[in-house]
């Protein structure tokens, strides 16, 4: 009786936390999404600033001829 009783809980328990544990996957699947996103536009930013730091030597270069 007592082991049934403990199995009873130990279901009740797992139906209320699978809804929890399947929203936590999806936060993290969001967060590492956004963490990519955030990385690649990092990453697109710094060839910005080389691509305008070459632009100013060139110009530079050519304003000193």
């Amino acid at each position: 009786m007592a082991a049934a009783e403990l199995c009873g809980k130990v279901n009740a328990y797992q139906d209320t936390l699978q809804p929890i544990q399947d929203n936590l996957n999806g936060l993290r699947q969001k967060a590492e999404a956004i963490a990519h996103s955030l990385s690649q536009s990092q990453e697109s930013s710094q060839h910005q600033v080389q691509a305008i730091h070459e632009i100013r030597e060139i110009i530079q270069h050519l304003a000193s001829q």
